[in-house]
């Protein structure tokens, strides 16, 4: 009986490693098959909401303010946004006009002149996507192969609640159970 105990706290501490690893994919915005942005994209344990669109960022409305923040953004946008037929198709990014390559640039810094950030290109192939520093005068966004991310604070509505996953519920249950058969076992026993 102790083995099978041992197998049931086990399990259960396997469930909660495998939910402590998952994350929530982003959700997509799209329209008519162009993806205009995402919500609930994790960076650096925060989530965001991102646009993309030909505006060049004001100032103002900048939420990552170093270079390191805005390549954690930029990372963000290669593993958890671009992924099936936006990873290998630019064209489908809004802003983006061209088929081959988009640089999707997330601005740290913009000046009167000036404006700072990384650039996460997509590419038609999956293996040249690359994010890097970036530094451009005007509004390079009326190229096509250009776009910025406008990001801003992912809020959740007031009415929805935390509501516990399957494994969680499976893991305080299998708690519970044991702790019962273990006090059923003692009250044989005497």
């Amino acid at each position: 009986m102790r083995t099978f105990v041992k197998n049931i706290l086990l399990q259960g501490a396997l469930l909660l490693g495998a939910q402590a690893a998952a994350h929530a994919a982003p959700i997509l915005l799209v329209s008519n098959g162009v993806l205009m942005g995402a919500q609930a994209v994790e960076v650096n344990g925060e989530q965001y909401d991102v646009l993309f669109s030909d505006t060049r960022p004001q100032a103002s409305n900048l939420l990552f303010d170093s270079f390191s923040e805005s390549y954690a953004a930029s990372d963000a946008l290669d593993r958890l946004v671009f992924q099936g037929v936006y990873d290998m198709s630019p064209a489908l990014t809004n802003g983006c006009g061209n088929p081959l390559t988009c640089s999707i640039v997330t601005a740290f810094d913009v000046g009167r002149i000036l404006l700072s950030g990384t650039a996460f290109t997509n590419t038609a192939t999956r293996y040249l996507d690359v994010s890097a520093i970036y530094a451009a005068t005007g509004n390079s966004a009326s190229s096509s192969k250009i776009t910025y991310a406008n990001w801003s604070v992912h809020r959740l509505p007031d009415q929805q609640q935390a509501i516990p996953e399957p494994s969680t519920l499976l893991l305080a249950g299998a708690g519970l159970a044991a702790l019962a058969w273990r006090r059923k076992a003692r009250r044989a026993m005497v």
